[in-house]
């Protein structure tokens, strides 16, 4: 199936503020995702703040595959402060909100490409490496006949033998 998702984009409202700067609220909501989980903001989560007991979660970027597999969706794992979460708010001077709106639903839209074409990958080649090469040991040979040798340094040698 073709990853989708089907989103609810909130009209740029006035925002409040305590600076007096006039600035806009943009928000996206993913409603559903079909082929992949509907989180695909990544946040992060700061500490926590020892007068209020609260973290605060603050917007990172629009995930990519990478995140879609590493990242959880509900809590930071051990050891990282990301997250995903299927919404985002973004509080905007009015001359950025759709700049900000067309630079989201273009990587949006990278991230279903990128995961169509992850579903769509076939092995094409299949390659053996082998590690712990012992010095002074042939490990192989290369074209035409040359052994390729570890003599006791980092250097390789080729030899025509």
């Amino acid at each position: 199936m073709t990853p989708a998702l089907r989103l609810l984009i909130a009209s740029p409202v006035p925002a409040p503020n305590l600076w007096a700067v006039k600035t806009v609220r943009l928000r996206f909501e993913v409603l559903h995702a079909f082929g992949l989980d509907e989180r695909v903001f990544v946040y992060s989560r700061s500490p926590v703040d020892p007068y209020t007991n609260l973290a605060t979660d603050t917007f990172e970027t629009v995930a990519n595959p990478w995140h879609m597999a590493n990242v959880p969706g509900s809590a930071p794992a051990t050891g990282s402060p990301f997250l995903r979460h299927n919404f985002i708010e973004l509080d905007l001077v009015p001359a950025l909100a759709p700049v900000a709106e067309e630079k989201i639903l273009e990587r949006l839209q990278r991230l279903l490409d990128a995961e169509t074409q992850l579903m769509t990958l076939q092995p094409q080649t299949e390659l053996w490496l082998v590690g712990n090469a012992v010095p002074g040991v042939t490990t192989g040979s290369a074209p035409g006949g040359a052994s390729l040798s570890y003599p006791g340094s980092l250097s390789e040698s080729f030899s025509s033998e």
